[in-house]
């Protein structure tokens, strides 16, 4: 599909006209389906899903391909409106909100705006019609290919109500690609609960030992290798989808530097997943915002990364200590984790810096686990010498595989004291490292 740009305004509905977007290339798809919902709401209201004729599309944008090489039914189109409706035009609703009926609007408080519910959406695809109404349920359903690829998310709703009362959002990677007319990555929210991992490194900007080089090797050259069933039929029959790998050892030993490294070898996006917003207070939350994570992530072929992994799959709670209700509820969460990731068909990796926290449940699901178990004498002095600025010289009394001994430092470290190193050599103009400057800030770093 190649974009062509906007050359005209869409005319005015008979309730006014959507708020123009950007001059970007094809909005126009997107455009004409909003004013037509936006001049139809009030036939929809009366009589359901069956007022709604939408025109066809041929395929001029990302969302007019996206309808058209999915097929999209008019309740799906609908469903696709209403969540977009409020990042384009708020307004769109207001003939349809009253003191009568407010459509099962989920009200947000801060800041103040009204968002269609799943509940809305049932409403209008229905009427009064109980069997419609239950029709409508099909589209909400995890079975769904909305919900599947992440397309459409519910909110999360309070403790006690239903699940369809909370807010129908759109995945922010299908928003971007819609509005904008191309894929962004998707922004940080309770539904996707990660971030992009980026780096600035190469391989070679890593200090590995010959072992630790040769794991890492194996598993970005055969973690997307499966076994033929034509040529070995039996081990094939054990055969999992996807790929797990846990990577342990101390903090700051290159473990978020490799998957990141890793993923750019395989040329695929990392996301590195935020425990905290990933544990929800709200009962059942925590699956939700998991589910969701997971199947966008499967659809687009991302890499998953559990940093600091002990505090999300360490070992459960047994006897007494399960008969408290947070952490029955945190080992139910633990339970789909399990599960989920076992039958994902992607590659996750999970760091820990101590892998006898991990769920021994948990860690017999990895296919390869890698220790980075710190420097070497030799790597420790390498990776000094590596990292110091070059114009840098040092006192000849430095010998970096003595302090090995007492200052064992994983890289992360060691980068720290170069960089306190380098800011205070440039404040008074010198390049020359004395013994005596180093050692203080060694022992600056441990008290860390």
């Amino acid at each position: 599909m190649k974009s062509t740009l906007l050359k005209e305004t869409p005319k005015a509905g008979r309730n006014g006209t959507i708020p123009q977007l950007p001059k970007l290339p094809s909005t126009q798809e997107l455009i004409t389906d909003l004013d037509y919902l936006k001049n139809n709401l009030e036939l929809l209201s009366k009589k359901g899903i069956t007022s709604l004729k939408f025109t066809e599309h041929q395929g001029q944008s990302e969302y007019g391909l996206f309808v058209q090489s999915h097929n999209l039914s008019n309740a799906e189109r609908l469903l696709l409106l209403l969540a977009l409706a409020p990042h384009v035009a708020p307004e769109i609703y207001t003939d349809l909100l009253n003191e009568q009926n407010s459509w099962h609007f989920f009200d947000v408080q801060a800041p103040a705006q009204m968002l269609p519910s799943a509940r809305t959406f049932i409403k209008l695809f229905g009427g009064d019609s109980l069997a419609a109404k239950l029709e409508a349920q099909q589209y909400l359903s995890p079975e769904h290919f909305f919900y599947k690829q992440g397309v459409i998310q519910i909110g999360a709703v309070a403790p006690g109500a239903i699940p369809e009362s909370g807010s129908l959002n759109i995945g922010s990677a299908y928003k971007d690609l819609f509005l904008f007319n191309h894929q962004g990555s998707p922004r940080f929210s309770d539904e996707f609960p990660a971030q992009l991992l980026e780096t600035n490194l190469e391989w070679q900007d890593l200090i590995l030992s010959d072992n630790l080089s040769t794991a890492i090797e194996e598993i970005y050259k055969g973690a997307e290798i499966k076994i033929n069933p034509q040529d070995e039929p039996a081990l094939a029959r054990h055969e999992r989808p996807g790929f797990r790998v846990l990577f342990h050892g101390p903090s700051g030993t290159g473990k978020t530097e490799s998957v990141a490294l890793i993923g750019k070898r395989l040329n695929r996006k990392v996301y590195r997943v935020n425990l905290s917003s990933v544990m929800s207070k709200y009962v059942g939350q925590t699956i939700k915002n998991l589910e969701s994570l997971f199947n966008v992530s499967e659809h687009r072929g991302w890499i998953l990364f559990f940093d600091e992994g002990d505090a999300l799959f360490g070992k459960r709670a047994t006897g007494a200590q399960s008969d408290d209700a947070g952490a029955q509820h945190s080992n139910r969460d633990v339970a789909f984790l399990l599960q989920r990731i076992e039958k994902f068909t992607g590659i996750i990796f999970v760091a820990t810096n101590l892998s006898k926290n991990i769920d021994d449940a948990f860690s017999r699901r990895f296919e390869a686990a890698v220790n980075f178990g710190g420097f070497t004498p030799q790597l420790y002095e390498e990776f000094w010498r590596k990292n110091l600025p070059k114009k840098f010289t040092i006192d000849s009394n430095i010998d970096f595989k003595t302090l090995f001994t007492n200052y064992a430092f994983t890289p992360g470290s060691i980068i720290n004291i170069i960089r306190r190193l380098w800011k205070r050599m440039s404040l008074r103009g010198d390049t020359h490292i004395k013994y005596a400057e180093l050692l203080l800030l060694m022992k600056d770093e441990l008290q860390k």
